[in-house]
């Protein structure tokens, strides 16, 4: 976070693709010499992150100059701006997988693994938007508004993105992990869709955080998952995991259009 409030892009790429790196030698390894265990999964992937963090905070050169005063500056940031941003992250990151505790309970393990297959492929659709927005984060801070070039470019990467995935989403399934997971394919269409959704809203996501409208991002964030897990109780029963992936495609629309509703707000402020 403190490398994407500072604009160092590269340095923040860096780090995250090179634990990354470490966690899958270590597995190599393992599986050369002994068996791989949940546990020692688990152990390389924390030891990954060690490896890279250690020097990554080393080449930040932190300062504990005048630590009172920052300390005073930090805790009236947190008071008044960092605390909705932790409430709305936790309540996210609570709920964002539980649809699928919903299908298991409601369904049984086979309609939770078609689910989480399709879900596990169609979630990096947004990974350009996260990306480019968090490039231009620091940028956010000072700009009066999202410049139409930037909206443009996201929209026109997630658009051409998702229908291609859509169109091509049968022969990916079948060649990539056989016909075994036929099932599947139903789901993408309205999962490309829902994390195109998403995708679309990381600018205005990310453009009011930066601009401290922490009230606003932790209201929507608390209530779409709710909503969702609120849905999926009532379709999940009668429509299956094509029910669930239909809300998914909904509250991630709605989450679009608030976010878009709540920054053409404050821009004209």
């Amino acid at each position: 976070l403190i490398l994407r409030g500072n604009g160092r892009i590269k340095t923040l790429s860096v780090l995250t693709v090179s634990s990354r790196l470490i966690y899958l030698v270590l597995l190599i390894v393992i599986i050369q010499i002994s068996q791989l265990t949940l546990q020692i999964t688990l152990s390389m992937m924390f030891i990954g992150l060690v490896a890279v963090l250690i020097p990554g905070w080393a080449s930040l050169k932190p300062t504990f100059k005048d630590l009172k005063l920052k300390m005073r500056i930090i805790w009236d940031e947190v008071k008044s701006y960092g605390r909705h941003i932790y409430v709305s992250t936790i309540w996210a990151d609570l709920l964002i997988h539980l649809d699928k505790f919903l299908i298991s309970f409601f369904l049984d393990e086979q309609a939770m693994a078609y689910y989480g297959l399709a879900f596990a492929i169609s979630f990096p659709l947004s990974h350009f938007s996260t990306s480019m927005a968090t490039s231009l984060f620091s940028r956010f801070a000072t700009d009066v508004k999202i410049t139409r070039k930037v909206l443009l470019g996201n929209f026109s990467f997630v658009s051409i993105s998702v229908i291609v995935f859509i169109l091509l989403r049968e022969p990916i399934v079948l060649y990539l992990f056989s016909s075994d997971y036929s099932p599947t394919i139903a789901l993408l269409p309205p999962l490309a869709l829902a994390f195109g959704f998403s995708g679309l809203s990381k600018p205005y996501t990310l453009f009011l955080m930066a601009r401290k409208q922490g009230k606003v991002v932790r209201n929507i964030s608390i209530v779409i998952p709710t909503l969702q897990i609120i849905l999926c109780i009532y379709i999940i029963p009668t429509y299956g995991i094509l029910g669930a992936a239909w809300v998914a495609c909904f509250v991630y629309a709605l989450d679009l259009a608030l976010f878009v509703i709540f920054y053409n707000r404050f821009i004209r402020q």
